[in-house]
């Protein structure tokens, strides 16, 4: 799958729905799923180093010559959490270390302790 290196903190907003977009100096042709990733930067209240979850990208909109709005569809999906060395642009991460485990028909118990068990130990 293809991959994006977020800040963590901005990663954070994505998780939890605030972020529907990605602003980048440079285009890209990928549509479809991009796997989230944090960067290793230690910023308090986040999980560095790790991939997250996945978005689908929908449109990229032009806003200047080295300005684009990466546009995020709405199905988007948190994956078992794995450690990620980042990099720069899209990069390929194998499908294989992928596991998208909680879905919409869980209940509310089950969300918080799988939250418990994959989110809460990598926060710093």
């Amino acid at each position: 799958m293809k991959a994006l290196s977020i800040r963590s903190d901005y990663v954070i907003d994505i998780l939890t729905g605030e972020k529907t977009s990605e602003f980048r100096s440079w285009n890209t042709k990928h549509r479809g799923d991009l796997l989230i990733c944090s960067t290793a930067q230690r910023i308090p209240g986040t999980m560095p180093g790790h991939a997250l979850c996945f978005v689908q990208i929908v449109d990229v909109i032009p806003l200047g010559p080295k300005s684009f709005e990466w546009k995020f569809g709405q199905d988007g999906y948190y994956i078992r959490p794995f450690p990620v060395k980042g990099r720069q642009h899209l990069f390929n991460v194998d499908d294989d270390l992928i596991i998208k485990d909680n879905g919409d028909d869980e209940t509310t118990e089950e969300s918080e302790a799988w939250i418990k068990k994959y989110w809460d130990p990598l926060y710093v």
